[in-house]
């Protein structure tokens, strides 16, 4: 079985489920998870397992896939850097603030 490698960025009240359920699914490997609260971060490295990143750019040669669970301003920034690097994004809703960035 292939094994892919996700990461999850945001782990607040919602980014927080999507790692725990990551780890719950067979060949899949959370292999980061980020956010800007060091402590949260730490606490859910520690509970899943995972490491911990301050920088969500630290995570992008590291993974196939992510979720990006953070307030909407910052979805477009982020997923597209994901995206330019050729990894698959799932988007919590709404995929960004405007509907030019939503086509983009």
């Amino acid at each position: 079985m292939k094994i892919i490698n996700v990461g999850v960025i945001g782990v607040g009240n919602l980014g927080r489920h999507h790692a725990r359920i990551y780890t719950e699914l067979p060949g899949v490997n959370l292999a980061g998870i980020v956010d800007v609260n060091p402590s949260q971060l730490e606490k859910y490295a520690g509970l899943y397992k995972t490491t911990g990143y301050l920088n969500f750019k630290d995570l992008i040669d590291k993974v196939d896939a992510v979720s990006v669970v953070v307030p909407t301003a910052l979805h477009h920034e982020i997923g597209m850097e994901f995206l330019s690097a050729g990894k698959h994004c799932l988007i919590e809703k709404p995929i960004t603030l405007t509907v030019e960035e939503g086509r983009e």
